[in-house]
């Protein structure tokens, strides 16, 4: 779908819309738009059924983000959960989003895994994650590391196992997926036959026949 939008701006057009039930098509929509900038071009999504039908500019939505954000949504996407990456559980867009608005040095760690993805993830860009995952269950917490806040939550604050951060091995592999998916695949939205590497380094296992998240 995203490259019938890019073969639409080739063939001179202007005005784009495209229709889609998944909010991942809006999210890639809004990052190509940006790419779309110095071209003038209006890309609308029309998402949702019936009386929930809506028109939602991705243009505008990109130019309010700005350059880095709208960049970097893909894999916040991911990062925070879709359909081929875990979520953070109890912890919703709206939530996550808010703490990427109060916390904006995280953009530098998306901004790396959407245009470098690797699956040998920085100490530096593990560093940033951490926090944001920290501050994604516990705003007030004062731990540098999700393992001290797992700990903190879970001993401390009584906090429930599904309530609490992955430790930090499972965020590793966690990164690598979405690194994967934010980065790799849908960094490649616009080319039509991807050149994609095996998942087997990037957070995954073959077993019984199928990929499984390691």
């Amino acid at each position: 779908m995203i490259l019938h939008a890019a073969d639409a701006v080739q063939e001179g057009h202007r005005k784009i819309a495209l229709r889609t039930v998944d909010t991942d098509v809006l999210v890639l929509a809004i990052a190509l738009a940006r790419r779309l900038q110095e071209q003038q071009v209006e890309l609308w999504i029309a998402i949702g059924t019936g009386s929930h039908l809506r028109y939602i500019a991705a243009h505008e939505i990109s130019n309010s983000l700005g350059s880095e954000m709208s960049k970097s949504l893909p894999v916040f996407q991911v990062f925070t959960g879709c359909d081929t990456v875990s979520c953070f559980a109890g912890r919703g867009k709206k939530t996550a989003f808010t703490v990427w608005k109060s916390y904006p040095a995280i953009t530098d760690a998306f901004l790396q895994m959407a245009t470098t993805p690797t699956p040998l993830v920085s100490e530096a860009c593990m560093i940033y994650l951490e926090w944001f995952v920290i501050l994604l269950y516990d705003r007030t917490s004062n731990k540098a590391n999700v393992n001290e806040a797992r700990k903190q939550l879970f001993v401390q604050k009584g906090g429930a196992y599904d309530a609490i951060p992955p430790t930090r091995a499972a965020l590793l592999q966690h990164t690598k997926r979405a690194a994967y998916q934010g980065g790799y695949c849908w960094g490649q939205a616009l080319t039509p036959n991807p050149d994609l590497p095996s998942r087997g380094d990037w957070g995954w296992i073959f077993k019984e026949g199928e990929w499984q998240p390691f």
